[in-house]
């Protein structure tokens, strides 16, 4: 709002001093400020904003002009928003305005390209009524305007037309509905482009519903759209260590050309080593794509229905589920009822832009027990997205089951048993190596020592093998300890330490071999971890780590890092 440069200042004062007018119809009020910044910025801001009431009209508004110099630029930034509207029973109907114009000059009354201007008229009507039903449609003109440097004007670069319309049942708190629906059409008037006009469309439904007493609960959501996409490829971006996502070093140099190449990239497996972040990158040729999402939870839950009457009851009120779906899909196939349908997913398919589907399904024994509990769940995860170099996709299954158990007053027992399924696959030729279809099976016990609510100290044991469609077999045994020590006053300390065996029928200087070995090696491997977090005062929080491997045949890798983290 008031135009500063990024240039340092040693002292600024603000100044304000305003009157508002309040009257049975409403207030009206005016607001003057001043700001100045050492010697070399001086700003002067005038502002009026009004909410009046009178016989169901209503009148709100703002608008404000300000002022001001520096050593280079002077500005002048006008700002106004307005709505009249009129109430008829529980409905309204109105007009509103909104206009900002940002124009900035050089010393030599040049305007500057970071001036701007835009402004836009709407219409609408609403029912004010949120117990029983609601709706809202609207229609909206709004126009970008570009400085014209040379001529000190603005000029118009777009103008778009937006139509929305929603409605909302909500009457019943156990079964509410809400409908939205949303059309653009945007065109570029600037002489530098001749691009078509761009039409997107948007629908969206949302639908909750509570059966028996919220005995089974289902929440429903399903949009709809289509618009422009434009094709993307991708690279990796060097980061501040421990700071990024992937990684890439002399142990997945798989060439060892010392030239960081696409397919020698790999997801970290440890925080010290996250050196990247995979950036995408927008090209210039765009396509016209159809979008559609759907997702749904359902939960079920006999405690909200029955109660524990007699053992057949106690054992059924013992169960519960959850079952979470999400699809979503871009396509460039124009037949809608293609491009609509959430349930038709292929990875064969070559109009398919980007698509991604999630499935997990959690059933519950004795969920809310401190003594005993356990559950099982399925998940599948499956991706496919389009890039510059051809498509990409994951996919990814796992069964699990999980249980709790408290062999004594401070002794807990975890058990986890996991297996499933790892696919990833490419078009691109120079990913071949990463092909590959993993099927795992896991077993990790632990036992929990708890002394004292602020003392924790575990005992862990994991059992993994792995293999490869291509024959390549892994299996991993880790043993470790940890030891969490937690206060209000000293703050939280974490000492972890593991020892993992590794064996391997296959070549490990491979993409496949770091995947199924975790980034570790052949052999023992041994890591450990120390960490310290702690808040200092209300608003700071101190972070301390350091993380150490070893590897057989390879030096001792060392990391710490420290972080100082303030909240308002």
């Amino acid at each position: 709002d008031w135009n500063l440069n990024n240039s340092h200042s040693t002292s600024e004062y603000l100044s304000q001093a305003g009157v508002k007018c309040n009257t049975e119809y409403g207030e009206v009020g005016y607001k003057y400020e001043l700001l100045k910044r050492d010697s070399y910025y001086n700003a002067g801001k005038h502002q009026l904003s009004s909410d009046v009431k009178v016989k169901g009209f209503r009148l709100q508004g703002s608008a404000s002009t300000m002022h001001s110099v520096d050593t280079s630029t002077t500005s002048l930034f006008n700002r106004y928003n307005v709505s009249l509207s009129k109430t008829i029973k529980k409905y309204i109907i109105g007009v509103s305005s909104e206009q900002e114009q940002n124009n900035r000059e050089n010393g030599q009354r040049k305007m500057l390209f970071t001036s701007g201007r835009y402004f836009s008229n709407k219409l609408f009507t609403s029912r004010d009524d949120s117990s029983k039903w609601n709706y809202l449609v609207s229609a909206e003109s709004r126009d970008d305007y570009l400085p014209d440097t040379s001529t000190s004007r603005f000029t118009v670069y777009s103008r778009s037309y937006d139509y929305i319309a929603q409605i909302g049942l909500v009457s019943n708190p156990n079964n509410t509905l809400k409908i939205y629906g949303h059309y653009r059409k945007l065109s570029y008037t600037g002489n530098e482009t001749s691009t078509k006009p761009e039409e997107t469309t948007t629908g969206r439904v949302e639908h909750q519903l509570g059966i028996m007493k919220r005995l089974l609960t289902c929440r429903t959501f399903y949009e709809i759209g289509s618009g422009l996409e434009n094709k993307k490829s991708y690279s990796y971006v060097e980061v501040t260590g421990g700071q990024g996502v992937y990684m890439w070093n002399d142990q997945t140099d798989y060439n060892k050309n010392g030239i960081p190449e696409l397919d020698e990239f790999e997801i970290a497996k440890y925080k010290f080593q996250a050196n990247y972040v995979k950036v995408f990158i927008p090209t210039s040729e765009y396509m016209k794509t159809f979008s559609n999402q759907f997702g749904e939870t359902i939960d079920l839950d006999p405690r909200k229905r029955f109660k524990p009457k007699n053992k057949k009851m106690k054992v059924l009120t013992m169960f519960s589920s959850t079952t979470a779906f999400k699809t979503t899909l871009k396509t460039t196939n124009q037949n809608l009822k293609k491009s609509a349908n959430p349930f038709i997913q292929s990875f064969s398919d070559t109009t398919v832009v980007s698509m991604s589907s999630y499935l997990k399904q959690t059933i519950y024994f004795n969920r809310s027990s401190s003594k005993f509990n356990m559950n099982y769940s399925y998940s599948s995860d499956n991706n496919k997205m389009i890039t510059t170099n051809g498509w990409e996709l994951s996919h990814n299954t796992s069964n699990q089951v999980f249980s709790r158990i408290d062999l004594f007053s401070k002794v807990t027992m975890y058990t986890t048993i996991e297996y499933g399924d790892k696919e990833t696959r490419s078009e691109a030729s120079f990913l071949e190596n990463k092909n590959f279809l993993i099927s795992f099976l896991k077993m990790e016990p632990k036992i929990s020592y708890q002394p004292s609510p602020y003392l924790v100290f575990d005992l862990m044991y994991s059992d993994l093998n792995q293999e490869n469609k291509g024959g390549e077999k892994a299996y991993q045994q880790t043993i470790g300890i940890e030891n969490r020590a937690s206060t209000m006053k000293l703050g939280k300390l974490t000492i972890n330490i593991k020892i993992i065996k590794i064996k391997y029928n296959s070549d490990p200087a491979t993409a496949l071999a770091y995947q199924m070995l975790d980034g570790l090696s052949i052999g023992n491997n041994y890591t450990w971890e120390v960490s310290y977090q702690r808040d200092i005062g209300k608003h700071l929080q101190l972070s301390v780590q350091y993380q150490g491997q070893k590897s057989k045949d390879l030096k001792t890798i060392h990391t710490g890092t420290m972080q100082l983290s303030a909240y308002f």
